[in-house]
């Protein structure tokens, strides 16, 4: 085997685990499985959402957080679940519609802007979506119109330990991102009061890649 033809294979297998990586998380049958390591819990604290607040899903895929946002912010509130794919919403609306949510509304974001309605959100989450965005200044200005005044933003990601001193491209290939650089993206983006959880679970129950969280305030 050729060292040109090696390489080429090994290209092709870290490629398709990256695509598995990215695909495993969404599917509504493993949901159950997720809830036992995700912590939504914490999550849920940091948003600190009341009944009847607007909060957004960036990345929602098929919905697993959005159908918990939905029951934290009830009957009166509102969930805008966002994602570039129309088939995941369209799965994502059918999973809402078994569940008697009527209070999420799918949104087909772009690759650079979620298309948020401005200044009338209390809280945007962003599940591991984060380290996808290569407009994220401009993503991040998005967000932070969408946002109230004292509106929360919180973003998610996990880490090697073996990563967090890579460069930010590095990361991202790995589909991870560290707490310094998100934490310095978030203060240039103009946002205050940035509370940080290095560990609130580890992803997927894999001890090696704790999954850790921001809280950013507008």
């Amino acid at each position: 085997m050729t060292t040109f033809f090696k390489n080429t294979l090994l290209l092709g297998i870290i490629c398709l685990l990256g695509f598995n990586e990215g695909k495993a998380q969404f599917k509504v049958t493993q949901w159950k499985e997720r809830d036992a390591w995700q912590n939504v819990p914490e999550i849920m604290s940091a948003l600190n959402l009341q009944r009847g607040d607007k909060v957004a899903d960036i990345g929602c895929h098929e919905g697993y957080l959005s159908m918990h946002l939905a029951k934290m912010v009830g009957k009166q509130g509102k969930v805008y679940s966002v994602d570039i794919e129309q088939y995941k919403l369209d799965k994502l609306n059918s999973e809402a519609e078994k569940r008697g949510h009527k209070n999420i509304t799918t949104v087909l974001g772009a690759y650079d802007d979620p298309k948020l309605p401005k200044s009338s959100l209390d809280a945007i989450v962003v599940m591991r979506t984060y380290h996808e965005i290569s407009s994220y200044m401009k993503y991040l200005k998005h967000l932070k119109e969408a946002l109230k005044p004292g509106g929360k933003l919180v973003i998610l990601e996990s880490i090697r330990k073996s990563r967090v001193d890579w460069s930010r491209s590095s990361q991202t290939s790995y589909h991870e991102l560290s707490i310094p650089i998100v934490k310095s993206e978030m203060k240039k983006a103009g946002f205050s009061s940035i509370m940080t959880w290095p560990k609130i679970a580890y992803w997927k129950s894999n001890k090696k890649r704790p999954l850790w969280m921001m809280r950013g305030t507008k």
